[in-house]
This record gives structure tokens, sequence and C-alpha cells, in this order.
């Protein structure tokens, strides 16, 4: 009797041992002290889980970078995700959460060798999964009548309807900052906007997809390190607004044009990428000349603006139409919408009482036969049209920024010196034929593949304040605030990064194709005869191409432009 009553003793003293323990790692992993043996011993096991889970993508991630260089958004599942080995990425595979929805989560089995030497059944392991994210769920273990997931939500954390799986948007910043593993600023994303790409099948994967890989989202590395003809890989990161209407991100940089500066004969430029809104280089550089000139190294213009009060606000980068402007209408009041093949008609938000929106979206005619006051009316107010964002500024494109575009897509981190910009603008449908998508007429993109800007060969209005008089309409470009407008002089005194002088060999002809009628309408460049009305500049192809056929610009007249348009962002 008295073993017996021994050995009950000591048992006794070994269960409170256990459950003081189990209560103590329940503590160090945020929750409060669980008194149950079977909570306590739940999230015991989970967070062992979840740690062996967070080790291992770690030492995948170090691994791989540093032996191999491999593409991290596959190699990191390695020995995670059941089944998954360093053959399946090595193929190009990636791993799939589909194994179960777990509370409206997309999540994968976890492999066995995660479980190594961990005091947990074959037959309980089997209950862990992984979701896109590296959280670990568990199938569900009821307890008093709620039923816990994982280390975070229960049963009753979770509501009653199950919400839109957590996309791996998490992975890397949406801020603006600089993405060291990607060498460029990270795009900023207002509210209301998601992330979008196109995956090898030309399926379309937004930010709010289980299957959203943020390392597939962009890559502006370059495309060669010569001035070559090799423009396929650059992949420029693309966003959609809740109005359906698709945008590219542009991240600041400065440029150096190394050859063909002010000739008649195109040389490479070269790109660093800026870090955040500093000065300083992806390449670490600080050091700019900031002048016009060959082999001179730039911060670009376009990533900065100076309003009327003389505040200069430095950017990160800016978001451009995809698409040159559309527009759509609605006879319901604005709950569906259609393409509207009309011209210069004032958006609803601008003060039409017809319900008319401009869009940027593939295989809807522009927007044409514009009015200029229209064109920054519509572009201003593009934020009030209904798409849910109130963090940004919406203006009507700026030379400095329609020429920024051109420089990137001229670089290795574009087309690489290729143009294929000829007759691109017959068809007048946005991504260049009626019906189109973002995978098709790639040809016609500023960068050659789904990523870039479609539609740059054409004609642009572009908010260019050409004279120095006084317009009569309200709603023109000339009264605008200073940051939304540039005022050039004659040819040759532009600013640097304009595409103008620089990559012209004379008024009449530029060095990268084509010629341009400079000062078509008058002998002194911007003048257009005279004309104190005229506040917009239409560009003319894709790069460097100008022309100076400039919009009328009054209230009372309402002068048709020539060109089409687009809008940019600045986000807040």
């Amino acid at each position: 009797m008295k073993i017996k009553k021994g050995i009950s003793l000591i048992a006794l003293i070994i269960t409170i041992i256990v459950l003081i323990i189990l209560t103590a790692a329940a503590v160090l992993t945020g929750f409060e002290i669980m008194p149950e043996a079977q909570l306590a011993v739940f999230y015991n096991n989970i967070s062992n889980v979840q740690d062996a889970v967070i080790l291992k993508r770690n030492t995948n991630l170090t691994h791989y970078v540093l032996n191999s260089g491999a593409e991290l958004e596959k190699y990191k599942w390695v020995g995670i995700v059941n089944q998954y080995t360093e053959n399946s990425a090595e193929e190009g595979i990636m791993p799939s959460f589909n194994d179960a929805v777990i509370q409206g989560i997309n999540v994968a089995k976890i492999d066995f060798i995660v479980k190594n030497n961990m005091s947990i059944s074959d037959e309980e392991f089997d209950k862990y999964y992984v979701d896109s994210n590296g959280i670990v769920y568990y199938d569900g273990f009821l307890y008093d009548g709620i039923t816990y997931y994982n280390r975070l939500v229960t049963s009753e954390t979770i509501p009653a309807t199950s919400p839109e799986p957590t996309p791996n948007i998490a992975e890397g910043p949406t801020d603006g900052s600089f993405n060291t593993l990607k060498g460029v600023n990270s795009p900023k994303l207002a509210q209301g906007m998601v992330a979008v790409y196109w995956d090898s099948n030309g399926n379309e994967i937004t930010g709010n997809d289980a299957n959203f890989v943020y390392n597939d989202w962009y890559d502006y590395s370059k495309t060669s390190l010569d001035f070559g003809t090799d423009y396929l890989e650059s992949k420029w990161a693309n966003a959609k607004t809740s109005d359906g209407s698709y945008w590219v991100w542009i991240p600041r940089f400065a440029y150096n044009i190394q050859s063909g500066f002010h000739a008649a004969t195109a040389g490479p430029i070269a790109i660093d990428f800026l870090k955040g809104t500093s000065d300083v280089g992806a390449s670490d550089n600080t050091t700019w000349n900031n002048v016009l000139g060959e082999n001179k190294w730039n911060i670009h213009p376009a990533f900065y603006y100076t309003d009327s009060a003389s505040n200069t606000t430095q950017i990160p980068g800016y978001w451009i139409m995809k698409y040159m402007s559309s527009q759509e209408y609605s006879s319901d009041e604005g709950s569906t919408w259609v393409p509207s093949n009309v011209t210069y008609q004032l958006t609803k938000a601008a003060g039409n009482s017809t319900y008319y929106r401009l869009v940027s979206k593939p295989g809807i005619q522009y927007w044409s036969q514009m009015r200029t006051f229209n064109v920054q009316f519509n572009s201003a107010l593009y934020y009030n049209e209904g798409i849910g964002i109130n963090d940004l500024d919406s203006h009507l494109i700026r030379n400095i920024e329609y020429a920024a575009v051109s420089y990137l897509a001229h670089s290795a981190h574009g087309r690489n010196g290729t143009m294929a910009w000829s007759a691109t603008c017959q068809t007048q449908y946005a991504g260049h034929s009626q019906n189109a998508i973002a995978t098709t007429n790639t040809q016609y993109s500023s960068n050659g593949n789904a990523s870039g800007v479609y539609d740059w060969c054409c004609s642009h209005t572009v908010a260019l304040y050409c004279t120095a008089g006084t317009p009569t309409g309200w709603t023109s470009i000339a009264t605008a605030d200073a940051k939304y407008k540039e005022i050039y002089g004659t040819y040759g005194y532009e600013p640097y990064g304009a595409a103008i002088y620089e990559i012209s060999s004379t008024q009449g002809a530029h060095s990268y194709g084509g010629t341009s009628n400079w000062g078509a309408r008058g002998s002194q460049g911007f003048t257009c005869n005279g004309d104190t009305r005229c506040h917009s500049l239409v560009r003319y192809q894709s790069f460097g191409y100008s022309h100076s056929h400039c919009a009328g610009d009054s209230a009372s007249s309402d002068v048709t432009g020539f060109g089409y348009t687009r809008i940019t962002l600045w986000v807040n």
C-alpha cells in the first residue's frame, strides 16, 4: 500500500509540473493562462509548429539567397508545404494552398519534415496546415463551445461570414519605401487600390487573391547590359482602382543620356532608381549633375513638384493610366457602366447632369476631340468619381511626367532601345484593338509585355503652359496651381528631363525617329501664333516626338484639342 501511495503522489507531482510548464508556454505565446490542460497542450503544440515553420522558412531564405540566388517565393516553401521539394521549385512549380479552407483561408498541409522531433503523433500532426503568409492553422480544436484554429483565431474572433482570403501583399512594402530586394521603390498603394499582375498563363491575379505572390508583382531589373533588343523581362507594377481602371507605377529615378544627346542618333539612357524620396541612388550614388548635357546624371524632375506657395514636395513615384483615357456612361445613376464613344464630355463629378466618367481600360475607344478645360477639370476631379480613394491627387499628365515614362521605356528597364510604336493609334481603341485585354497586343506596351503602359505612341495633351497670356477660362491650366502644370520658353530652354532638346538635333527632327514640327503654329516655340488661350502641348509618338499644336483654353470658345490624354496620380 505504501508503494502504491508513493506512486500516486509522484504522478500527481509530475502532473502539476506538466501543467505549470504548459501554462507557462501559453503565457510566452501571448495568451492568458489557461488552467485547462487540453487547451494548454493545444497552444503549446501549435506554437511549436508555428515556430518550426518560421525557422524553416528563414533557413530556406538564407540558404537559397546565398547559394543559388533562386526565386525565393518558390524556394522558401521547400520542406514546409507537403511534398513540395527543391525539385518542385527548380521546375518553377508554385506551391498550392488548396488542400483545405479553414475559416475562408486557403491552406496547404504541412510537410512531416517540419515535425522533426516534436512530441506530436503523426495522426495529430496531419491536422496542421499553413497559409500563403506562413501562418499555421489547425483544422479545429473544440473546447468549452469555442473552436480554436490557430494561435490568434477562434470561432469567436471570426465573423459569421468567411472573409476574403488573406493576400500575400503583406510580404513586401506597398508604401513607396525602397525595397532592397527589388532595388526600387515599392508601389505606393492608396486606399481603394489593389495590386494586380498577370501570370504566365495570362490569368489576372490581384492582391485580394489567395494565390497572389508579392515577388511576382513587379521587377524593374535591367533586361540587358547592352543597348540591344532584349526588352521582355522587366515587369512594371500595376494596380486597379474600384472602377476597374488600370494604373502603372513609375518609381523615382535618376537618368543619364550616355550618348546621342541633342543629336540625330539615339543612344542609351542609364537609370539609377532612388531610395524613397531621397536623392540617394540604389547604387548609393549621391552626386548628381542636374544639368542638360551628355553623360550627365540628373534626378528626373517628374518626381517632385512645387506649388504656387513655393512649397516643394518630393515623391517616391507616381501612378499613370495604363491606357489612354476613355469614357464610360451610366443610365442608372452610376450603378452600371458601359463604354461610351462620345467625345469631350464633362464627367458627372465635373458638373455634367448625365453620368460620364473617365476610365483606363483596354478595348474602349479613346476619349477624343476634347476641350482643354474639360481635360484638366475632369482629370482633377477623378478621385470624386466614386472610386473610393481619398488620399490621392489626380491631375492631367504633365509634360515632365510624360517624358519620365518615355525615358524609362527607352532604357534597359523597358524596351532597351527598341521602338515598336508606328501606326499603333490607328484603331483608336485603348490597348490597340477593340475588345483588347491586358495580355493582348503587348508589342505596343512601353516594356514589351502586359505590365507596361499602352498606347504610348498616340498624341498626348499634356499640362504645359505655353504662353504668358491669361486665358478667360476659369478652369484653365494657366490659372491652376503651379504643381499641376509647367511653363516653358523657347526650344532649348526647357528643363532637363523634358524629352525635347535633349533628344532632338533641331526643332524639326528628333533622334529617336520621326520629325517634329516644333513651333508649327508660330515661330516662337510655344507661342501658338500668339494665341494667349493656348495652355497645353500635344506630344506626338512614343519617345521625344513633340508637336506644338496647342489646345485652346477658354470657357467661351471651348476650342477643341488635338490629342488624347491620360491622368497621373500622386498618393499622399
